[in-house]
């Protein structure tokens, strides 16, 4: 069931190019060669694959803010001699699938700022089939929560989709998501393609009378189907989910060509732009990016604003860029992808140009735990409790300690730039939604009494 309302046209959308609307401004970061970029977290860490020493593909992901450290930044394997990795949370846990000691593929899960451990994160499967490729898991996305979805062979020797328990391996007994035998949309195989922080995931179904893969929503009481959002040739693709519930798709109900982007939301198709485009990323502002022909062969998007962008026309002519392919965009606008740098292919990161965030200070409301010292390494901890009071959401939301005295706090994000007093330390934490409260703790080597003052930055832009 859906419903469907069209909201702008193309030519209204693209009134930025007739002068209508300010354009956002970028710069490009070269992440180096690549074979792809599939991710970025709140923080600027950016996860994908690149060859390996010996050829095979390797799982890796940044420093903050950083290129692609081959070294340092290699995630490693399960045991066999290649990886992915498929997704990203804030806290730097990426999940995707390996090869294991005995040729499988199995996805896994790793720790904040760990390698693959193979005796730790490996994912499991949903019982696999002897005659089906037994073991075959891949993690797709994960959640804050450290929930994991993707898709593994079940015992009836089909794919089907999954949704782990927080930072759990997979449980066929109660996380096999299962498939559709009956209906006008019957299917044969599942996939979950991404989780949002209330644990709903986005997937697709496929096979049985379905001609191309289509989306579904699965709250874990209910599935709620929406088949005019499908994954086929010419443009037809769909975003991740993002915390409100939104995820924008190709609309192949809307019987044009090319077809519309849309957004979608607790089943309502929302027709946002005429392009023959594949919608790949979304944030929690509905900024959505992607690749597509409108513009040009191969050439990436950007949806901000009520107007669609060619990526290739927001940052300085004359760098040797071509960006063909934006894949996701995290909530301080940052977007990655690959392209082409003088003809050779390039991961690439986009950076707003210098916005503040908003001061929110006053919309949330703060508690303080005492300070407590870690025997095991002699820190000094204390606990921030923060109630979101604004009426609406926190996107983005970073924690500003400004006038640190008397220690150094050793978990920071980064630290200010464009706002005022600059160089504080800040730490990320996402979004926090209306009415909700969340939990940040603070990390110190003391040198004297402690003492600093807290700001609280939200929204687009930078710290």
């Amino acid at each position: 069931m859906h419903t469907r309302s069209s909201f702008l046209l193309l030519s209204v959308l693209l009134s930025a190019a007739s002068g209508f609307a300010q354009a956002p401004k970028y710069t490009i970061n070269d992440l180096g060669p690549a074979g792809n970029v599939t991710g970025i977290n709140i923080n600027g860490q950016v996860i994908g694959w690149f060859a390996a020493s010996g050829g095979q593909s390797h799982a890796f992901r940044t420093a903050p803010n950083a290129p692609i450290n081959i070294i340092t930044d290699d995630l490693g394997t399960l045991g066999g001699v290649s990886s992915v990795a498929n997704g990203i949370n804030a806290s730097g846990q990426v999940t995707g699938s390996s090869d294991t000691p005995q040729g499988d593929t199995h996805g896994f899960r790793t720790g904040p700022a760990a390698k693959i451990n193979p005796s730790a994160d490996d994912l499991g499967t949903l019982g696999g089939h002897p005659a089906f490729g037994s073991a075959f898991t891949s993690g797709a996305g994960i959640n804050d929560s450290g929930q994991v979805v993707g898709g593994s062979i079940a015992s009836d020797g089909s794919s089907h989709g999954f949704r782990t328990a927080a930072n759990s391996p997979i449980n066929p007994a109660t996380d096999d998501i299962g498939t559709l035998p009956f209906g006008p949309v019957a299917a044969s195989t599942s996939g979950g393609r991404s989780i949002n922080r209330a644990g709903v995931v986005l997937g697709a179904f496929e096979g049985g009378n379905i001609i191309f893969p289509t989306a579904f929503l699965d709250s874990g009481n209910s599935i709620t189907e929406i088949p005019c959002i499908i994954v086929a040739p010419f443009g037809n693709n769909f975003t991740g989910i993002n915390d409100q519930g939104i995820f924008a798709g190709t609309d192949n109900c809307s019987q044009t060509f090319p077809p519309f982007i849309a957004l979608v939301q607790n089943g309502t198709i929302t027709d946002m732009a005429q392009c023959d485009c594949e919608p790949h990323g979304i944030n929690n502002s509905s900024q959505v990016v992607g690749q597509g022909f409108t513009f040009g062969p191969n050439h990436a998007f950007l949806y901000s604003g009520g107007t669609l962008y060619d990526l290739n026309n927001l940052f300085p002519s004359g760098s040797g860029w071509v960006v063909s392919n934006a894949t996701a965009i995290n909530d301080h606008g940052q977007i990655v992808g690959m392209g082409t740098l003088n003809g050779a292919r390039h991961g690439f990161r986009l950076d707003p140009l210098v916005v503040p965030q908003a001061n929110i200070t006053s919309s949330v409301t703060v508690s303080y735990s005492g300070f407590r010292m870690n025997l095991s390494n002699g820190h000094y901890r204390q606990t921030v409790t923060l109630t979101n009071n604004s009426g609406s959401d926190i996107t983005a939301l970073d924690a500003a300690l400004d006038n640190l005295a008397g220690a150094t706090l050793t978990n920071l994000t980064g630290t200010t730039s464009s706002t005022t007093p600059a160089n504080s330390p800040y730490i990320s934490m996402g979004t926090l939604p209306n009415g909700q409260t969340t939990y940040v703790s603070l990390d110190f080597v003391k040198s004297g009494t402690i003492t600093y003052t807290l700001r609280l930055l939200g929204g687009a832009g930078t710290p």
